[in-house]
């Protein structure tokens, strides 16, 4: 059963619609600091630019707890169902103005081969999000219908 982090009606009307719903909080500004720190010392430790590739992340237990947070899991909950599996956990470092960084359009879809696609992602922003260091775009009702990839 959702807790009270849950999704509001309003809010899983408009996921439904749109195919996305946000910004929630997950944190508050003290935490986000706090992650960040930790996130730069994972990063430091492991000059490896590949180290938060393959999901080592799911190695570091208190990057793990963090999405285990129920102002996390119970928007999931709402969406989804009880049963919940964190499947991969992936941080991307966008400096303003970094070139080579961009992730092209696309859909989730295409690269997860899970049947049925009963899946919820989240995108998560520790560093303030502008047009500067590559801010998400959606584009509302794509996930609706698969399109084709081109390559």
């Amino acid at each position: 059963m959702p807790g009270s982090h849950a999704l509001t009606q309003e809010q899983t009307l408009a996921l439904h619609e749109q195919g996305f719903v946000g910004p929630l909080t997950l944190w508050e500004p003290s935490e986000t600091a706090r992650v960040r720190e930790m996130l730069e010392g994972f990063y430091l430790g492991n000059p490896d630019p590949s180290v938060g590739q393959n999901n080592r992340f799911l190695k570091h237990s208190e990057i793990v707890e963090l999405f285990r947070r129920p102002q996390m899991t119970d928007a999931m909950v709402s969406v989804i169902g009880e049963d919940l599996f964190l499947w991969r956990i992936g941080f991307f470092n966008k400096e303003p103005h970094e070139t080579g960084g961009e992730i092209p359009w696309h859909q989730d879809r295409n690269y997860w081969p899970l049947e049925p696609m009963v899946v919820c992602s989240a995108w998560v922003a520790v560093d303030d999000v502008d047009v500067d260091n590559s801010a998400m775009h959606v584009i509302p009702g794509s996930h609706r219908q698969l399109v084709p990839h081109i390559s």
